[in-house]
């Protein structure tokens, strides 16, 4: 019974693999560690410099003004408890002219450090208002701070500097609105500008090629509207990562054109939250700390290599809403998201997976209409072997790939 049923299996995913197609991928997040050296904390900065990435200040239960930095993500050594500039959070970093940089957050100074120890202030006093939840980027050989909010309401001021403490204004007033908790990016060869909020939620995408002329490229993206997101550029695309949009989210999207945007994930590993930092460190992307709903600050520390394989879904699929599989590929377990059935409740099937010769290697837990309120079922891969399998619910087989 298991061979014909193989063997039925086997002939639907061929019929399947010939039907019309659209791709998508997902992506596996690994933790690198639960609870890192530093404390958990949210409103913090985060840059790659001397091949570790950094954790500059932030806040947990108050400000801070610690610096730590690791070379894998996991284990993390304390540059300072107590850098020369005072305590903040909602400041920006960067890395420029191989140095690290700390700006503003609730201030205007401006500082660096040749080795992340010992800080030399730039200005304490930079002509942008004193400022936070800002964003700051490195263009042009130019260190850039862009909007953020100051005593007297949001900014869409842009401002530059080629040492740090002289700054010249490219415009006093942006073609976006004046925003605070957005994101940038340095992007084919464009800053770019991301959402944020303005006293409403906001998913516009801007950019520009000298920091004075701005373009809207899209509004609304299809992300939704948020602020305390973090961006990041990796594997040639623009991501936008978690962050609060009415409610706190752990999806990540992406574009490589800042235009036509896809999701990487609904719902990532990591727990739903916002002020986190993502960075691009070792041909991984990386999101570190945040708050949570459940638990407040974090420092936990999150990885993935990129998309995974595309899975390749039929256009009769996609308009009837079948399982999707994530990740694709995947390491340890995938999860398995349920479409609703016509008369409001969930298929109730067994799961099922083959490998390519048809042998059944897993039967999985049956979905049960007590798991009718969970979107997903998750499913161990212990066992399994690296290769490309097939899994059956019903008479709808899905194609995935285990790596090791």
């Amino acid at each position: 019974m298991e061979k014909f049923l193989g063997t039925v299996a086997l002939l639907i995913a061929t019929l399947y693999f010939l039907l019309p197609i659209h791709s998508f991928a997902q992506m596996e997040w690994i933790c690198a560690t639960d609870s890192a050296g530093w404390s958990a904390r949210y409103l913090h900065s985060s840059v790659v410099f001397d091949s570790s990435i950094w954790i500059l200040g932030g806040r947990d239960a108050t400000a801070k003004n610690d610096v730590w930095y690791s070379n894998n993500g996991v284990d993390w050594i304390q540059a300072t408890d107590s850098a020369e500039w005072p305590r903040r959070y909602g400041h920006t970093s960067v890395v420029f002219n191989n140095k690290i940089w700390v700006l503003g957050g609730w201030n205007n100074d401006v500082w660096y450090s040749v080795n992340g120890v010992t800080w030399l202030l730039a200005t304490d006093s930079a002509n942008w208002s004193s400022r936070t939840y800002h964003t700051a980027v490195v263009f042009d050989n130019r260190i850039w701070v862009l909007g953020g909010v100051s005593s007297d309401g949001p900014k869409n001021d842009v401002w530059y500097s080629t040492d740090g403490a002289h700054w010249i204004c490219a415009t006093v007033s942006a073609e976006w609105s004046p925003r605070e908790s957005h994101a940038s990016v340095v992007f084919d060869n464009k800053i770019w500008v991301l959402g944020g909020w303005d006293g409403n939620f906001r998913n516009d995408v801007w950019f520009s090629n000298n920091g004075i002329n701005w373009t809207q490229l899209v509004d609304p993206a299809p992300w939704a509207a948020r602020y305390s997101h973090s961006a990041n550029t990796f594997d040639n695309k623009i991501w936008v990562i978690g962050g609060y949009a009415g409610n706190l989210r752990n999806d990540a999207w992406y574009s490589v054109d800042g235009l036509n945007w896809l999701m990487a994930n609904e719902h990532a590993e990591w727990m739903e939250r916002e002020f986190q930092t993502s960075v691009n460190f070792s041909n991984k992307i990386w999101v570190l700390g945040g708050f949570t709903n459940q638990n407040g600050p974090k420092n936990d520390v999150w990885f993935s290599s990129g998309l995974g394989i595309g899975e390749e879904r039929t256009t009769l699929d996609a308009e009837r809403l079948t399982p999707e599989i994530y990740p694709n590929p995947a390491q340890s377990v995938i999860r398995v998201r349920y479409p609703w059935s016509d008369k409001g409740s969930r298929l109730i099937q067994a799961i099922k997976i083959f490998d390519v010769s048809g042998k059944l290697i897993k039967v999985a837990d049956k979905v049960t209409s007590a798991q009718e309120h969970k979107q997903e079922i998750k499913i161990s891969l212990k066992g399994i072997k690296q290769g490309i399998y097939f899994l059956q619910l019903g008479v709808e087989i899905k194609k995935f790939l285990v790596v090791r």
